[in-house]
């Protein structure tokens, strides 16, 4: 009897212990990426050299969040501090207020492969193309131990892929749960559209591309300086963008009336300047082409319409699914001194050395009130409802981020 009663206690045991080892070692991939474990070692790169960044007063504590809040030790101190985690949360409960009246827009699968993981740091940086993408590889790199002075945009971007692993879908769920610093960068849609134009177009682009857009969009084939004067805003444009954009009419023009963006620009002379090679697409021919490629897919609700978008113009809320990721910091281009001296200083990495004027990082940093009129003299070649569509194209990314057409003027 007793000795059947210790074959049933050795029984159970060893179920037991098979049962946590299958729990333990083999978990679901649902269970891994709601609640993963962190069960592998971070991966450094073996052949760079990573200088220690952990100054003394990180040491012995460790950092833990909440929300959007740090908990242990917050090495920015003081109002700046304060006022910067208010800027942070201010943002987040926007990004979650959008999101849950737009949910079956925007929420996307979660796609790891556009993370970047600084695994030493547990930094994550989703990132979004021409919205300060090479500066602030350029950081990370620094505070990897890198130095990148001299290196121009393409190497920076060639290191980092090789620096910073791709991570597969369980990996990635750990780090991110290690605790993890997740963040992303955004930018005003109007002088990102411009940097894409200026960037892309403007530098040969597809030949293909640009001879599409001109035969589609171009007037006469002339560049349309008086367009503004020979355009009626009837209720035909109005029906168009309703039907390229899926907004009813009354709420067309209740924005076109609530931003002055859509009606106080003016035609300008400066257009020669702009426009010297007529082979090349105009802004206006340019932006048009990038709206109805972005309404045609949202009106269809589908994502994988979005991937098809060039990334130097693809919406940011496809891209980095803000809707599916808390990120603890939204970071801005119009914001990038303040935001990158925030997270360095409280993730207790080092100071960035200083970079000559023609680096990258100073060029977004500077970039704004000059970028802020050029936007105004591009899309002052567009009527007010040309404007809209650009607007509506964007209009997620406008309310997720908290920007306004009006920003502009």
């Amino acid at each position: 009897m007793t000795c059947k009663k210790s074959t049933v206690i050795n029984l159970i045991f060893l179920s037991a212990v098979g049962y946590y080892s299958l729990w333990r070692f083999l978990p679901s991939y649902a269970t891994h990426y709601h609640n993963p474990k962190p069960v592998y070692n971070p991966v450094i790169t073996p052949h760079i050299n990573l200088h220690s960044t952990a100054p003394a007063r990180m040491s012995g504590k460790h950092l833990s969040w909440k929300g959007s809040v740090v908990e242990g030790v917050m090495a920015s101190s003081g109002e700046n501090a304060s006022h910067w985690s208010k800027v942070m949360s201010t943002r987040q409960q926007r990004i979650k207020e959008v999101c849950s009246r737009h949910r079956n827009i925007l929420r996307r699968f979660l796609n790891h492969n556009r993370l970047l993981f600084d695994t030493r740091h547990h930094l994550a940086y989703c990132r979004n193309a021409k919205a300060g993408t090479t500066s602030w590889l350029s950081i990370l790199l620094t505070w990897a131990g890198m130095n990148v002075q001299g290196m121009d945009p393409e190497k920076i971007h060639e290191v980092a892929m090789e620096i910073f692993p791709n991570l597969g879908p369980k990996e990635a769920a750990a780090e991110m749960n290690a605790p993890a610093f997740t963040f992303t960068a955004v930018r005003h849609p109007f002088t990102r559209l411009v940097s894409a134009y200026k960037d892309k177009m403007v530098e040969n682009y597809r030949m293909d591309v640009q001879e599409n857009i001109i035969s589609k969009y171009r007037v006469n084939n002339n560049v349309p300086s008086d367009l503004h004067t020979n355009v009626t805003q009837d209720q035909n444009e109005l029906k168009q963008i309703s039907k390229l954009t899926g907004f009813s009419w009354k709420n067309i023009v209740r924005l076109q009336k609530k931003y002055s963006f859509f009606q106080s620009l003016k035609n300008t002379d400066n257009i020669s300047i702009l426009y010297s090679d007529l082979s090349i697409p105009t802004f206006r021919e340019f932006a048009l082409y990038v709206s109805d490629q972005i309404l045609k897919c949202s009106l269809l609700v589908n994502s994988a319409c979005l991937e098809s978008v060039d990334v130097h113009w693809q919406p940011f809320f496809n891209r980095c699914a803000p809707c599916d990721i808390k990120y603890k910091a939204i970071v801005k281009v119009e914001t990038f001194s303040e935001d990158q001296q925030h997270i360095q200083q409280l993730m207790g990495l080092p100071d960035p050395p200083q970079f000559p004027e023609e680096s990258t990082i100073n060029k977004h940093a500077s970039a704004g009130p000059s970028t802020n009129s050029l936007t105004k003299l591009y899309f002052s070649q567009m009527t007010p409802w040309e404007r809209i569509r650009v607007y509506l194209a964007y209009y997620y990314d406008f309310q997720l981020f908290g920007y306004s057409p009006d920003d502009i003027v």
